[in-house]
């Protein structure tokens, strides 16, 4: 795979991972993370991992997406514990 084909995949997936945390698009990021730190040196591979996670932080915050939905962890109190 090219760099130029990393590059894109990597922001099209966190893009994608930032616009819908549940979905199956935060596939898309990993794969060109993973590519990238099989294939190239280790900046460039840092800075597709860094433009992957950019994109999906720019992307989750622009659509007003909790942060703890970003994070991972919606922090909600469990039924039933008084709250």
């Amino acid at each position: 795979m090219s760099l130029g084909a990393l590059v894109v995949m990597g922001a099209a997936g966190g893009v994608l991972a930032g616009l819908s945390p549940n979905s199956p698009a935060v596939a898309v990021g990993c794969a060109a993370a993973f590519s990238a730190g099989v294939r190239l040196r280790t900046e460039a591979s840092l800075a597709i991992m860094a433009e992957t996670v950019a994109g999906f932080l720019a992307a989750a915050l622009a659509t007003g997406a909790p942060t703890g939905a970003v994070l991972g962890y919606p922090f909600r109190p469990s039924p039933g514990c008084g709250a």
